[in-house]
């Protein structure tokens, strides 16, 4: 049964069982939900987290993700982090592209979800951006950039990214 807190942030924080282990220092920022799963570690040792979820969006973290050093995760939707991933130091994942202008107006952009599988790879640098969805066993090498589907158990690199391999399931 999940155990509600306010965050000072006025953030919804959701925990399915035991709280994250938060080595460092965590920024939390807007006043969506944020949902950890049991075993989550997020060490922010070297440079904080960012965990930004607006108003109405959600942030789901499943059970034992690691997040390291330098990460941002923004949700103005959805973002859901599956089970078992580890996310690189400095990696950027958005579900928005926050605010492009368009002439002399600011429009606000249409959130697209971002779905990341099980037991996930995502190596120092990497950037997913709005409508990424990886499946389980995914590995994105460093420095990539995602913004499409990437099938189960594939290797990508680059930027754009583009399937390089394949991976099996991590032990």
């Amino acid at each position: 049964m999940p155990v509600y807190v306010w965050s000072r942030l006025k953030m919804l924080v959701l925990s399915h069982g035991g709280r994250p282990k938060i080595n460092g220092r965590v920024w939390f920022r807007g006043y969506g939900t944020l949902m950890f799963g049991d075993g989550v570690v997020i060490d922010a040792s070297r440079c904080p987290v960012e965990l930004h979820v607006e108003r109405g969006a959600r942030l789901e973290i499943g059970n034992g993700v690691v997040i390291s050093s330098g990460a941002s995760l923004e949700a103005t939707g959805a973002v859901v982090v599956g089970d078992g991933c580890r996310i690189g130091a400095f990696c950027k994942i958005l579900d928005n592209n926050f605010h492009p202008l368009r002439g002399d107006r600011l429009v606000q952009p249409k959130p697209v979800p971002v779905r990341i599988g099980a037991n996930v790879v995502l190596e120092d640098n990497v950037i997913l951006l709005p409508g990424a969805r990886l499946g389980d066993n995914v590995r994105v090498q460093a420095g990539s950039v995602v913004s499409r589907a990437i099938p189960p158990d594939a290797v990508v690199s680059g930027f754009p990214a583009r399937v390089v391999g394949r991976a099996g399931p991590r032990s």
